[in-house]
């Protein structure tokens, strides 16, 4: 019996898959299936799509949200006080907003930031946000 877990706050991007037009697509995560090693995305309608592991990054969502009530996930890029920010994540830190000047913890911005695109579709944003 595999071992999985559902409705999990997590957003997959899509490197590469079978189903091409879905590569280079950010998708809501439905199921993990760990024992298996993919993951289960609910990506055209009602329809179920299952991606190996090796197929995509896998985003967690920190928990907070933006102004708008979006969850934030790793990989969103939020605009907060007038600047461009980089929802990150580390072991040491958890869930933090960096750019190349600043960091601050990711529940000071909670409701008071606004997401406006993320690292995989937006380069340009990505660019200003690490200062290239």
């Amino acid at each position: 019996m595999s071992k999985f877990i559902e409705n999990l706050g997590f957003m997959a991007w899509v490197k590469r898959s079978n189903y091409t037009h879905l590569e280079k697509k950010l998708l809501k995560v439905q199921s993990i299936d760990f024992a298996r090693k993919m993951i289960s995305t609910k990506a055209m309608g009602d329809a179920f799509c299952n991606f190996k592991f090796n197929e995509v990054f896998l985003l967690p969502c920190t928990g907070h949200k933006d102004i708008h009530d979006k969850d934030l996930y790793v990989g969103s890029i939020v605009d907060f006080n007038g600047e461009l920010f980089e929802v990150t994540y580390s072991d040491y830190s958890g869930f933090a907003l960096s750019n190349s000047r600043n960091w601050t913890s990711s529940r000071f911005a909670s409701g008071a930031c606004k997401i406006v695109g993320n690292t995989f579709e937006n380069k340009d944003l990505l660019c200003k946000v690490r200062g290239e």
